[in-house]
């Protein structure tokens, strides 16, 4: 952040902190604390022309050739096609209030792809924040079905007769397994395909990323401009809906850390709004409760989604690259699950090993909070070395609505769990709870869990 930049920021905090006395002394606290991660990251400065180049993002894909007889995801042969848009796209069908992928063999099969790259040159949001050099946003199926959530909020295909006139537009949570992709892959793609939705419906687009910075994309007269103040983002949200009139979309980044936003945090009824957040309820419980929002659950990436990117980071490398990069990549796939972040990036993979041994070593049978909720359909206990060893999955609520429940991330990594707890005499727990989502998931998916599960108790009790 320029020293300039810096100065008036901390200007801002002052001033923040003499008004905001007022507010719960744990939520100032999580306030101060996300400005001060603000001005440690050195984040990058605004670039000329960034509404452009996430307008006009080009398009890439990489398509998925299953090898004959072959049920191996990582032994599929990929082509990547560079700059050149997907043929036709996946299929998904509604349920209530959402859309879900349609169950089917050719879903993945050419031309659809299994995975379509965005380029933005000017980068994106997401990695201005965090003062990253990273120019391709990650569309699987799993990204592309949050959108067709949100435009069917925009067009009216769920129907506003719960909503009770409180909103003409559904709020939206997304809620994913940190690292991989609610910011970088979802926030972005959103940003994209909202910039290109109907003017006539859509003028401007919020990106909220924290409580402390915002980039307001004017889609009339095609500028974005940067907020870096809670203060100065309310304003805006609130002159832009009421002052000039003007129908918009808010979508709010959840900081790693949080805070979320507030239940009060300006919500004008005529926008949209969607939070993107880690299961950890502290992010979004009040702001939830308070706009009915609706939950989307995004899964993790599959192995032959990993693959494709593997193929994409390597087009320009030889064949034996390609393959080595890609054992590479399945090997940390294998050890701390299908993370993006951790598995494309050594340091934060080798990060990632530790923090799960560390996971594996508070488990014992005094401290069952620090395992429980593996296997149980509740949100994440906040800054809890734990959320290292599990994976949210998607299921479908008693309500019809969409819930998740925690998995071990990897089945290498659910064989180490169940291993320590059966150690201490706490593996059962988990067994039981794995055992009643069998009617929620395919009985080859946790039949792999079952047999870690039994191999990890059995080896342990024979020695």
């Amino acid at each position: 952040m320029p020293a300039g930049q810096k100065r008036a920021h901390a200007a801002k905090k002052e001033e923040r902190s003499a008004s905001d006395t007022r507010q719960p002394a744990a939520r100032r606290r999580r306030v101060e604390e996300e400005a001060m991660r603000d001005e440690e990251i050195d984040r990058l400065p605004l670039p000329e022309g960034l509404y452009d180049s996430v307008l006009n993002a080009q398009w890439s894909h990489v398509l998925g050739f299953p090898e004959e007889e072959e049920d191996d995801e990582m032994e599929m042969k990929m082509e990547v096609k560079a700059g050149q848009a997907p043929q036709e796209l996946w299929e998904y069908r509604q349920d209530g209030v959402t859309f879900l992928p349609v169950e089917d063999a050719e879903q993945f099969r050419p031309p659809r792809p299994r995975l379509m790259i965005l380029t933005s040159e000017q980068k994106w949001p997401h990695a201005l924040r965090e003062g990253l050099d990273v120019r391709d946003c990650y569309v699987t199926a799993e990204v592309e079905r949050v959108w067709r959530i949100v435009r069917g909020d925009l067009t009216g295909e769920f129907g506003t007769e719960d909503l009770k006139k409180k909103f003409k537009v559904r709020r939206r949570l997304l809620i994913g397994t940190p690292g991989t992709g609610k910011s970088m892959a979802a926030g972005s793609y959103l940003l994209h395909q909202l910039l290109r939705h109907d003017d006539k419906e859509l003028q401007v687009v919020v990106y909220c990323l924290g409580a402390e910075l915002a980039y307001v994309f004017d889609k009339t007269n095609k500028t974005v401009t940067e907020h870096a103040d809670a203060g100065s983002i309310i304003d805006a949200i609130k002159d832009l809906a009421g002052k000039f009139k003007l129908n918009g979309y808010i979508i709010y980044d959840v900081d790693t850390h949080g805070p979320g936003p507030t239940e009060d945090f300006p919500s004008p009824k005529s926008w949209g709004v969607i939070v993107l957040s880690s299961p950890n309820e502290d992010n979004f419980k009040a702001w939830e409760e308070a706009n009915q929002a609706a939950r989307i659950i995004m899964n993790c990436p599959g192995e032959s989604h990993v693959k494709a990117m593997c193929a994409w980071e390597t087009r320009d490398t030889s064949e034996q690259e390609q393959a080595d990069y890609c054992n590479m990549v399945g090997k940390r796939m294998d050890d701390v699950g299908p993370i993006p972040r951790c598995i494309f990036n050594e340091s934060e993979y080798e990060g990632r090993l530790t923090a799960i041994e560390a996971a594996l070593g508070l488990m014992s049978a005094s401290r069952p909070e620090n395992h429980i909720f593996i296997g149980r359909r509740e949100v994440w206990p906040a800054n809890d070395v734990s959320h290292t060893l599990a994976k949210a999955a998607r299921l479908k609520g008693e309500d019809g609505n969409e819930t998740f429940v925690n998995l071990p991330a990897s089945f290498r990594l659910g064989h180490k769990i169940m291993g320590k707890l059966a150690s201490i005499g706490r593996h059962h727990d988990i067994l039981w709870e794995l055992w009643r989502l069998s009617d929620s998931f395919p009985s080859e998916y946790l039949q792999k869990f079952a047999v870690y599960a039994f191999l990890g108790g059995g080896t342990l009790r024979a020695t």
